[in-house]
């Protein structure tokens, strides 16, 4: 079981519950720490074996990419990987294995947490590209695949219809053709499938 931190700036951050949620149904890794402050999370981090933390670049220490860096070269303990979140979609830090943005679904964050434990580097653009091609090859067409994509990320039929300019109606008909080709009963359902098919390391590797 891959054991996470949460170095975040505030404890009650909804995407972290539902991030919990979604890593429980897939039993691969779990939260045991959320903090809201550094001296926290060290002793935290001391007490469980914590292989990954996700840093929140909301944090005042943590919000750019030289505050970032050190930070990272003041606590980071050896062999601990990093997954950083921010509002900006152009942060990069060089010392975090991934950078993301703040708006990061938790399918699409769950699944960097695998990756970045078995060692890649992921960006939020591969893993949505990632996402809409696994889709046509599952005999999906492109806008289904975009359909399944905000889908698996949370989104409603409202909030789908609203991005792409169509009817709900429409996004319901997409639904029901996407969910019957796939097998799927549910909107968790299609997350958890979508996230199964994301675990493709060879996009990922430097």
């Amino acid at each position: 079981m891959i054991k996470v931190a949460v170095l975040t700036r505030t404890t009650d951050e909804p995407i972290i519950a539902m991030l919990v949620d979604l890593l429980a149904k897939q039993n691969i890794a779990e939260i045991v720490a959320v903090c809201d402050t550094v001296s926290r999370w060290n002793q935290l981090i001391e007490k469980d074996s914590v292989a990954i933390t996700i840093l929140d670049g909301r944090l005042p220490e943590l919000s750019s990419a030289r505050k970032v860096t050190e930070f990272l070269s003041s606590y980071a303990p050896e062999g601990m990987k990093f997954i950083y979140f921010s509002d900006s979609r152009n942060v990069f830090v060089p010392d975090c294995q991934a950078c993301l943005t703040a708006s990061v679904s938790p399918l699409l964050l769950s699944a960097t947490i695998v990756l970045v434990a078995f060692g890649y580097r992921v960006h939020l653009s591969d893993l949505e590209e990632r996402l809409e091609e696994v889709a046509v090859v599952h005999g999906l067409s492109a806008r289904e695949g975009e359909i399944l994509r905000l889908i698996a990320n949370g989104q409603t039929n409202r909030q789908i219809a609203e991005q792409l300019g169509i009817a709900v109606g429409t996004v319901k008909n997409y639904t029901s053709r996407i969910f019957q080709r796939l097998g799927l009963r549910s909107r968790t359902n299609a997350a958890l499938w979508a996230q199964d098919r994301l675990y493709e390391p060879s996009r990922y590797e430097d």
